[in-house]
């Protein structure tokens, strides 16, 4: 079955010449010129220091920098959510849910349920998260 193919290469910055990689493991050149501000190609340089497009607004810049990133991290763990579903992970967010019917409860109920929210979402991003090591050959070691 033919799927969507992804023309950007998640987790990497303008890497605008990178082959795209398709869901059907068919990689594909996706050559493009590197686009202005304003979407046209500028013939010359604009000496005009009034008609910069781009902002030098630290606090701006920054905001987009970090949204990329975050984007790029919910993404990662998003497209690897399948291995959270095991049981530990259904067991705290069960527990986690019970904690917050419980939160008017006492002060108890509202600790346990900042440290098990905590502790759920630290487990769904850690299961997320791109291995680092390979995990076949580990297993193989162990069995």
């Amino acid at each position: 079955m033919r799927g969507f193919r992804k023309t950007a290469a998640p987790g990497h910055y303008n890497l605008r010449f990178r082959p795209s990689q398709g869901l059907d493991n068919i990689y594909v050149n996706y050559w493009s010129n590197i686009h202005g501000a304003n979407g046209a190609e500028p013939s010359k340089t604009e000496r005009n220091p009034n008609k910069f497009a781009y902002s030098n607004n630290i606090f701006r810049n920054d905001f987009w920098e970090w949204r990329m990133r975050a984007a790029d991290y919910i993404y990662q763990v998003w497209s690897r959510l399948h291995r959270v579903n095991d049981g530990w992970t259904r067991t705290l967010v069960a527990y986690t849910g019970f904690s917050f019917l419980m939160f008017n409860q006492a002060l108890i109920w509202k600790l346990h349920f900042a440290f098990f929210t905590m502790a759920t979402l630290s487990r769904i991003r850690d299961k997320g998260a791109e291995p680092t090591i390979d995990e076949v050959w580990v297993l193989d070691q162990i069995f």
